[in-house]
């Protein structure tokens, strides 16, 4: 966000968006610019805080509810994002406003935020979260909480596991049954032989 920070700038989204700061980690001083994130007309915005790491007093993110800033949804900084009142947030519009400020002290910084579209309702077509959210189907099992609940991501893991360990067995079976076998069905005929020609 810091690195193509203007005034403000307009991000409409589909399915999902990251917010993140740039690769720097120190931005830029006096910065004072917003980024609204807009979804559909009837979709909502849920934000979901992935890293937070600022000095409050130099460096703050805000989250605002709709573009006109009438409602602000929390101040993000701090030594981590476990630090902040809530990880996960909803817009209850269409859309979200985040801004950042920075004072005339560099200093250095990170955030990462997830934002993303969803509706409530049906879910014929999409992803439907625990907590009653549709996201877009390919949102699920992308390695980030997308849902805010992270229920597009807990049946990922055991699923790769699961696959991982069938895929393990198939493995060691086919080598049991194609090096294994024939070696015991031939020295199993050795010894037979040997019986077989000791008696004489």
């Amino acid at each position: 966000m810091d690195d193509a920070c203007v005034s403000s700038t307009v991000t409409y989204i589909d399915t999902a968006a990251k917010i993140k700061a740039s690769r720097y980690r120190t931005p830029r001083n006096n910065l004072n610019c917003s980024l609204v994130v807009r979804a559909r007309p009837m979709d909502q915005l849920v934000a979901v805080v992935r890293d937070m790491s600022s000095s409050c007093k130099y460096t703050m993110v805000t989250a605002y509810d709709g573009e006109n800033r009438n409602r602000k949804i929390q101040d993000m900084c701090g030594s981590s994002e476990y630090s902040l009142p809530r990880r996960s947030f909803t817009s209850s519009q269409n859309a979200m406003v985040f801004t950042l400020s920075t004072s005339s002290v560099s200093t250095s910084c990170t955030y990462d935020i997830i934002v993303t579209s969803y509706s409530t309702g049906s879910c014929s077509f999409g992803f439907e979260c625990n907590n009653g959210r549709c996201i877009d189907s390919s949102l699920s099992c992308n390695g980030y909480n997308n849902c805010g609940d992270n229920s597009d991501e807990t049946l990922c893991s055991n699923a790769v596991v699961l696959g991982a360990g069938i895929i393990v067995a198939i493995v060691l079976g086919g080598c049991f049954v194609v090096i294994c076998l024939p070696i015991i069905i031939v020295v199993s005929i050795l010894r037979r032989r040997r019986a077989y020609y000791a008696r004489f």
